[in-house]
């Protein structure tokens, strides 16, 4: 009884002294490389589409008589925003096949937040919406053109799929709001 009663007053010493000793952090060795500058063009644009979607509640809450204007000033932006984003797509030609496979999924998810983002102007029929919205489908081509022809065709026919899935729904909503 008296032995066990010392080794609980033991252990709680040898915690008490080490506790200090474990909250430190131990300092950094070797060369610490920003990641900042290497952001994808397709990420940023992401980020950008993603700002302009969180407008999208706003406008539609707004008066009925602003929400065909505000609507179409939304559509230059996004259109401004995947123009800038296939410029910067073009401008990373000696990249590395294997990146490509990066870029299939942040082009997925650019693909995703841009239909998300216009699909609320499907319910309008404008004609300058109309032609934002072609400008927007052919440089989501473009781009889908870029990132497949980064990767290898074994991989770019199994990715292919899901992107012209997603390009079709783009057409789609050009198409109603040109009809």
């Amino acid at each position: 009884m008296l032995f066990s009663r010392l080794i609980v007053a033991a252990i709680s010493v040898v915690c008490v002294a080490a506790t200090p000793l474990m909250n430190t952090v131990p300092p950094r060795v070797g060369v610490v490389v920003p990641r900042g500058d290497d952001i994808s063009p397709l990420v940023q644009a992401t980020v950008q589409m993603r700002e302009l979607k969180n407008t999208v509640p706003d406008i539609m809450a707004g008066p009925a008589e602003q929400r065909e204007a505000k609507l179409l000033e939304l559509t230059y932006k996004a259109k401004d925003i995947v123009t800038q984003c296939n410029t910067n797509m073009g401008q990373q030609t000696g990249l590395l096949s294997l990146i490509g496979l990066s870029l299939t999924s942040q082009y997925t998810k650019f693909s995703q937040v841009t239909v998300r983002t216009l699909r609320v102007c499907k319910a309008y029929r404008n004609s300058e919406m109309a032609d934002n919205l072609g400008t927007i489908f052919d440089s989501m081509e473009a781009i889908q053109g870029k990132t497949l022809g980064l990767i290898k065709s074994k991989v770019s026919s199994d990715v292919t799929d899901g992107m012209s899935a997603l390009t079709g729904k783009l057409s789609w909503i050009q198409a109603s709001v040109g009809a």
